[in-house]
């Protein structure tokens, strides 16, 4: 689920690597948090965890309330993916990560910004980096609708 992994960048500033790399352990929905303290990095197909890219990085971030709801949701939905998946038999990979394949694998950080590309490619529209999301957030900081 790809889109959900844009709600943290928009409202919240998350790197994309930051995002792939969120973990259940650093993730507080009664308190409405999350704790970046690693992030998944990728050279080519090769992925691997680190801390994040500044000293600054390391930090606390506050939800928004739609993105907490979406968060809510998407634990439900992890939860029943992996218990389908040992109804039948089948593997759950334990990444411990929020964001995962339905088998509970990590996503490759590029396969976020491919996905994003593809509706502005389609549509025509100027080029927009999912980079470029982290500098909404910093708009979205003053609005009062996104707290």
């Amino acid at each position: 689920m790809p889109s959900l992994n844009y709600s943290p960048s928009v409202f919240r500033g998350l790197r994309r690597s930051e995002a792939v790399g969120l973990p259940w352990a650093e993730t507080d929905l009664t308190l409405g948090t999350v704790h970046i303290s690693e992030q998944l990095v990728a050279s080519s197909y090769d992925v691997w965890e680190d801390k994040p890219k500044m000293e600054s990085g390391e930090r606390t971030i506050k939800l928004d309330s739609e993105t907490r709801t979406l968060l809510q949701l998407w634990c439900e939905r992890q939860d029943m993916e992996r218990a389908k998946r040992k109804a039948h038999a089948k593997s759950w990979k334990r990444t411990g990560l929020v964001f995962t394949w339905e088998v509970g694998g990590a996503y490759h950080p590029e396969y976020l910004s491919q996905v994003f590309m593809r509706p502005i490619k389609r549509l025509g529209l100027p080029p927009v980096r999912l980079h470029d999301l982290r500098h909404c957030a910093q708009l979205c900081c003053w609005l009062p609708a996104c707290t």
